[in-house]
């Protein structure tokens, strides 16, 4: 399990009306079962894309919600997922599909 903080994308604006969207933390860090995607499904809907698709376990009473980003460092600048779904809650957990962000230099 790892140890990860959820931010939440939030549309703020400028002095000149301008709107842009920042990720505001969401909680404390949460615990994270993070492995890469594979089967024939997920092939099937990603495609080429699949090499940079992620499932994941959380705590079903984690607040995670699709568009959140998920930071390994806490003062990371850039995320590291990106959720693009989340499912109903199983008994103990629910299951996440992450897609990796592009590696940007701090």
């Amino acid at each position: 399990m790892e140890k990860v903080w959820i931010k939440r994308p939030v549309i703020e604006k400028d002095k000149e009306k301008n709107t842009f969207e920042v990720y505001k933390e969401v909680g404390d860090p949460i615990s994270m079962n993070i492995w890469p995607a594979s089967g024939t499904v997920q092939a099937e809907v990603y495609g080429k894309e699949l090499k940079y698709i992620y499932n994941a376990n959380v705590d079903k009473d984690a607040d995670i919600a699709e568009g959140d980003a998920i930071y390994l460092k806490k003062d990371s600048k850039h995320p590291a997922y990106n959720v693009l779904y989340v499912s109903k809650p199983y008994l103990k957990h629910k299951v996440l599909e992450l897609k990796a962000w592009p590696e940007k230099e701090n």
